[in-house]
């Protein structure tokens, strides 16, 4: 009973104490968003040798990069660990990329249309080479030996 009395005395106090608070915490969280009430929406998330990278193609990158890992690992939730280690991989390749990007056409190198196809196809078969199963049991796997010899034939 007499806790009661002591809050009850006290009440105006805590009233004004818990009013200032929220108060506090509105202005905070306005001042924190002002950008997005006027017009000044963060939507880079850096700027990599001058250009700058929309949150969005960030994004989808990490999106890309984290379904990689869930398939490859077979896990569906990440800690925040794995998930800042996915970040900062995107992050480092769009910065390889965008700087790589940018001298080779300081030296004027260009990549034909054929040279691009020819690489792309390389670059399955050899994929393709580390998926297949070569020797079932003491036999050669027909298909795989095929495959073997296609990507060099």
């Amino acid at each position: 009973m007499a806790t009661l009395q002591n809050i009850r005395n006290k009440g105006p106090l805590l009233i004004i104490v818990i009013g200032f608070a929220l108060v506090a915490f509105i202005i905070g969280e306005f001042l924190m968003s002002a950008g997005d009430f006027f017009g000044g929406r963060q939507e880079h998330v850096g700027e990599i040798a001058g250009e700058r990278i929309h949150f969005l193609e960030f994004q989808s990158a990490v999106d890309q990069l984290t379904d990689v890992h869930r398939i490859e690992t077979g896990e569906r939730d990440f800690n925040e660990e794995i998930t800042a280690q996915i970040r900062a991989s995107v992050w480092e390749t769009m910065v390889n990329d965008r700087l790589l990007l940018r001298e080779a056409k300081k030296i004027g190198l260009t990549v034909t249309d054929e040279e691009l196809a020819d690489r792309t196809l390389a670059t399955t078969r050899i994929q393709s080479l580390r998926t297949a199963k070569f020797f079932s049991t003491k036999q050669a796997d027909s298909t795989a030996t095929c495959l073997l010899i296609s990507c060099f034939g």
